[in-house]
């Protein structure tokens, strides 16, 4: 999920209220940079949902939304994604940064595709 924000810096504001009704905060290694907050409900290690926190304007949100967008429309990618993601989890679910990468591939060829269409 992806909640835009008018300023980063508001961000650690919200995450009282947040935290109240149960998400977590989950840093992940390029969040700073990128200019985004992660969180996760109900635990950091056994998620259902993973909420990213980015500014409007920043440089990676509008991949993001085309990446769901994509998703929304095509079957096969959706179907392709998830066995991307069973797999990776399947090897080991708690290496995080290694899940990361290993995804990436998969979004890189989609963004591509998409900006060639």
């Amino acid at each position: 999920m992806l909640a835009l924000v008018d300023r980063y810096e508001l961000c650690p504001a919200l995450f009282p209220a947040l935290v109240e009704v149960g998400w977590q905060l989950a840093p992940e290694p390029a969040d700073e940079a990128d200019r985004r907050w992660s969180l996760c409900y109900p635990d950091v290690a056994y998620r259902t949902h993973h909420l990213h926190v980015i500014e409007y304007g920043s440089v990676g949100w509008p991949a993001l939304l085309a990446f769901r967008d994509h998703l929304r429309r095509d079957a096969a990618d959706v179907a392709a994604y998830a066995a991307v993601k069973r797999q990776l989890a399947a090897v080991d679910d708690t290496d995080r940064v290694r899940y990361r990468a290993g995804k990436a591939p998969f979004i890189r060829s989609v963004l591509d595709r998409l900006a060639r269409d």
